[in-house]
């Protein structure tokens, strides 16, 4: 690229401040002070009306004159300056046009640059994780890098410099010590779940965001709660059980002829009724016999129960 020309920045200005003031300006506003005072004191009746509108009118012609004369003057005095701001920004637009193109020029270098920074510290990193087995241990090179690490002070000539390298030294260490630290936990709660006879999968998963300790518990707590649950159903179990057998031996029941079918004198519609019944097993077992022989259709009241092949 050719040898940047370069010239005087320093802009020369023809500028004189200019004197911009009313004449007799207290006297004016003495004048107006007067004249409001007057209408401020004023308590505008029906009989007032047309003198009120004249007033009005007159103020609003003094209104008019002042903020028209106000404009007038304030665009000569702004002119010389929309002219200023105009060619200054035409001098801007031009330096522009060159530094926007050299802006993306050393952009582009600048990124290139900055690949090339990424090159080298990918490969020196290939390298220490081969040297300290990190595939081994289930550490990828992506883990290690860090954000800063690209910066263009972190490198010589001749590749990494040393206070990164020192730097990348310390996190692979820091890597190894916690990868060797969750195969410890891993162990741990394989141990563990083989001693309780518990599935370790879903117990493994955990460590991301539990302690060793605090997994122990849990199952611990786990096997408690269902070791209770199982012998309150066991207890619940036994104490139905001995029930119904002192029931039976206690029931005394009547030995009746095999039921007779009801005979029914003329066809009759169907129906279907929801009922709910409460008797012994016998007693239940009575009832279906009946409704066998007579016929009637029986279905479960809640599907999938049934009590020794009843129907209810």
């Amino acid at each position: 690229m050719a040898e940047l020309q370069t010239i005087e920045s320093k802009v020369s200005v023809t500028f004189e401040p200019a004197v911009l003031e009313i004449n007799d300006f207290e006297k004016m506003k003495e004048a107006i002070e007067n004249m409001a005072s007057f209408y401020d004191s004023q308590v505008i009746t029906r009989e007032q009306k047309k003198g009120a509108e004249s007033s009005r009118a007159e103020l609003i012609n003094m209104e008019k004159q002042l903020e028209e004369e106000r404009k007038r003057i304030k665009a000569i005095y702004n002119k010389p300056l929309q002219n200023y701001e105009t060619q200054m920004k035409e001098l801007v637009s031009i330096i522009q046009r060159p530094l926007n193109q050299i802006r993306d020029g050393l952009k582009e270098i600048e990124q290139g640059e900055r690949d090339e920074r990424e090159s080298v510290l990918i490969k020196y990193l290939i390298e220490k994780s081969e040297e300290f087995n990190l595939p081994e241990m289930g550490i990828e090179v992506e883990q290690l890098q860090q954000p800063n690490w690209l910066n263009k002070g972190n490198f010589t000539q001749k590749g990494v410099g040393t206070k990164l390298a020192n730097e990348i030294e310390s996190v692979i260490e820091a890597a190894i010590k916690e990868a060797e630290q969750k195969e410890t936990n891993r162990k741990v709660i394989l141990s563990f779940c083989e001693t309780v006879d518990v599935e370790p999968e879903g117990w493994l998963a955990q460590l991301d965001y539990k302690s060793p300790t605090e997994i122990m518990q849990t199952i611990q707590d786990k096997l408690k709660a269902d070791k209770e649950r199982l012998e309150r159903i066991e207890r619940d179990w036994k104490e139905l059980t001995e029930l119904e057998e002192k029931n039976a031996q206690t029931l005394e029941i009547e030995v009746v002829e095999p039921f007779e079918p009801i005979v029914i004198e003329q066809q009759e519609p169907i129906i279907m009724d929801t009922i709910q019944v409460r008797g012994t097993l016998t007693q239940l077992k009575a009832l279906n016999a009946w409704a066998v022989v007579n016929g009637v259709e029986v279905t479960p009241y809640e599907p999938g129960f049934a009590l020794d092949d009843l129907p209810f």
